[in-house]
């Protein structure tokens, strides 16, 4: 694969990556650092790229797996102060009830286990079928549906249980 191909094939994808990278990192500049490091990873594997069935799910399976090593090798430094911070400034917005939802669904996505974690947040993407989830994760597609139908009943009762 030249680099006229790659820049016709991956770069167009640069969005989708760096949405999916900030949906699972919570930081903007941390997901622009992971899809530039997975842009450099293609660059360097394009052979294998290039013999890829779907690119696309190539390209975001990279991402992924470049996105879980950061997020394992990174503590969590959230300081007191920060978070005693981010609950004064919550406190002053006049929709606080719709931003500690928000933040409630968050945290219970956060904390799901890592296929259910990811397969959600893939699902949320409009234009991606369960096959094509099942591609990134490397599970079948009657799992991956089935996976999505336990994990949304179960933020739904953990939803209802919280409201």
């Amino acid at each position: 694969m030249n680099a006229q191909e790659f820049k016709s094939i991956v770069l167009p994808l640069s969005h989708d990556l760096y949405r999916f990278a900030a949906a699972i990192l919570s930081d903007a500049d941390k997901a622009a650092d992971a899809v530039q490091d997975c842009m450099e990873a293609l660059w360097i594997h394009r052979d294998r790229l290039q013999s890829a069935t779907n690119r696309r799910a190539y390209c975001l399976t990279t991402l992924r797996n470049i996105a879980c090593t950061c997020l394992r090798r990174e503590p969590d430094t959230t300081s007191i102060e920060q978070l005693a911070d981010d609950s004064l400034m919550e406190s002053h917005n006049t929709d606080s009830s719709i931003t500690e939802k928000y933040q409630a669904i968050q945290n219970i996505i956060s904390e799901l286990p890592e296929p259910a974690h990811t397969i959600i947040l893939l699902s949320t993407y409009p234009d991606y079928t369960s096959a094509d989830i099942s591609e990134i994760t490397g599970l079948s597609a009657v799992n991956v549906r089935a996976i999505l139908s336990r994990t949304r009943k179960y933020l739904r009762k953990r939803l209802l249980s919280l409201y």
